[in-house]
C-alpha cells in the first residue's frame, strides 16, 4: 500500500477519511436511490392501513433529510456513509446494497436500533410521525455509540 501512496500523505487521516478518499468521497446519496435500496418487513403483523401509514412517515422523513442526514442514515444501516462505487446499476449482488426496516412493537422509550452486518434497521411503530421522527434523528446522532 505505502509502495502507491507514501506514508506523510496519509499522515494526519483518520480510517474513516481514508474509506471516504477511497470510494470516491461523500457522493449525493438521491432520495430515489434510498427508495430503491429500503425495504419493509412487517415483524409485528400490523394491519396493512397502518404499515403503510408508517411507510409514508419514513419516507417523508427520508425525503426531507440533508444529504449529512442521509448519509448518517447510511451510515446508521450499513456502517458506511457512502454507496458502494460499484452499486449504481451493478447486476452482482455482491455490488448492491440491500436495507431492510424492520417495524417492531410501539415503544415510546425505545429507539431505533442497527444491524450494520445485516443492513437491518428495527424501528418501533410509533403512534406519530412526530415520535417517529423525533426518535430516528436522536437515534441517527447517536453514531458513536454502540458495543465497537
Amino acid at each position: 500500500f505505502t509502495d502507491i501512496i507514501p506514508p506523510h500523505v496519509l499522515a494526519g487521516l483518520t480510517a474513516e477519511d481514508l474509506t471516504l478518499l477511497l470510494s470516491g468521497g461523500c457522493g449525493d446519496i438521491p432520495f430515489e436511490k434510498l427508495c430503491s435500496i429500503i425495504t419493509f418487513v412487517n415483524s409485528i403483523g400490523c394491519s396493512q392501513k397502518r404499515l403503510e401509514q408508517f411507510k409514508r412517515w419514513f419516507w417523508k422523513i427520508v425525503k426531507d433529510m440533508n444529504q449529512a442526514e442521509r448519509q448518517q442514515l447510511l451510515y446508521f444501516a450499513t456502517g458506511s456513509s457512502t454507496l458502494p462505487p460499484l452499486d449504481h446499476g451493478s447486476e452482482r449482488s455482491r455490488d448492491r446494497i440491500s436495507i431492510t426496516v424492520d417495524i417492531q412493537h410501539d415503544s415510546r422509550n425505545a429507539l431505533p436500533m442497527a444491524s450494520t452486518c445485516g443492513q437491518r434497521i428495527s424501528i418501533p411503530l410509533y403512534r406519530s410521525y412526530s415520535m417517529l421522527k423525533a426518535k430516528l434523528s436522536l437515534a441517527l446522532q447517536c453514531l458513536s455509540y454502540g458495543l465497537g
